[in-house]
């Protein structure tokens, strides 16, 4: 019976283990050889294309971030609080449809006590505090009559963001279209008519200021609607806007909060300007 395997050898001839032929001496020479220079050129190559890539991308990333600045700062240049705000700008879905229904809109009718609730939170926002290098920057002169907190409260003068009296304006226009739901404004509509009247007016002009100083050149189309002759405008579009979140949480660490009852006030002897501003 054979077996699987042998332990049996055959002695080879020395002169045969000994000896590699011409071929043999040149498949272990391949073998062995160290990477040409040409391969090790186009190694290197490759790495710094991919350290180019990596920098320009990098670069590319820096100059974004920067571009996005320097357009708010051609808008907001003189604020103090520019740089301590991130300015970040993110997609917004504008909703415009006649009826729909959103935490800022009631569905149809006078707004609920949630819709007001939404509001209240991005008007009721106290005055900040400012410094003297803040009225520098703001190119405001030091005038004798301008507001300034207690020693008591603090000490500074009084100040406010823009964005915040924007959105009180447009919350009282918006109020005023339902002025039965609220019997303070009737009260001082029916007292003081021309002072409610001149509330109003003031607020569509610094809206109508605000709105072409920023001069939205976004577009909107039209559509042929069911039941509609004309032509519709499409209300709803996508916008890249500035991201309110990190202004409005600002604000609210900054606000200046008085104490219970108190407010800032008026002491004897200070410089009255001749009219209001």
């Amino acid at each position: 019976m054979e077996k699987p395997y042998s332990s049996e050898y055959t002695q080879i001839d020395q002169s045969e283990g000994d000896t590699l032929s011409t071929d043999d001496e040149g498949l272990l020479t391949s073998q062995t050889q160290r990477p040409s220079w040409g391969h090790r050129k186009w190694l290197l190559s490759q790495v710094l294309l991919l350290l180019l890539n990596l920098s320009l991308a990098l670069y590319l990333l820096i100059t974004f971030a920067r571009s996005n600045k320097t357009c708010a700062r051609r808008v907001d240049q003189n604020s103090p609080v520019f740089d301590k705000i991130p300015q970040e700008y993110i997609p917004i879905q504008f909703v415009g449809n006649f009826i729909h229904h959103s935490q800022y809109r009631s569905l149809d009718g006078p707004p609920s006590p949630e819709v007001l609730a939404a509001w209240d939170r991005i008007t009721d926002v106290a005055p900040l505090r400012l410094g003297e290098e803040d009225l520098d920057r703001m190119n405001i002169s030091h005038r004798a009559s301008t507001v300034k907190y207690s020693e008591a409260d603090g000490g500074g003068y009084m100040g406010y963001i823009e964005v915040f009296h924007q959105l009180h304006c447009v919350k009282m226009l918006w109020k005023h279209t339902y002025i039965e739901q609220f019997p303070e404004l009737q009260k001082i509509l029916k007292s003081k008519p021309k002072v409610y009247h001149a509330h109003l007016d003031h607020c569509a002009d610094v809206l109508r200021q605000n709105l072409m100083c920023t001069g939205d050149v976004n577009i909107m189309t039209y559509n042929w609607v069911k039941g509609v002759k004309k032509p519709w405008p499409n209300f709803t579009n996508s916008r890249t806007c500035k991201n309110f979140a990190p202004v409005l949480q600002y604000a609210l660490e900054h606000e200046v909060v008085l104490k219970q009852g108190t407010q800032v006030t008026k002491t004897s002897g200070i410089y009255e300007e001749p009219t209001m501003f």
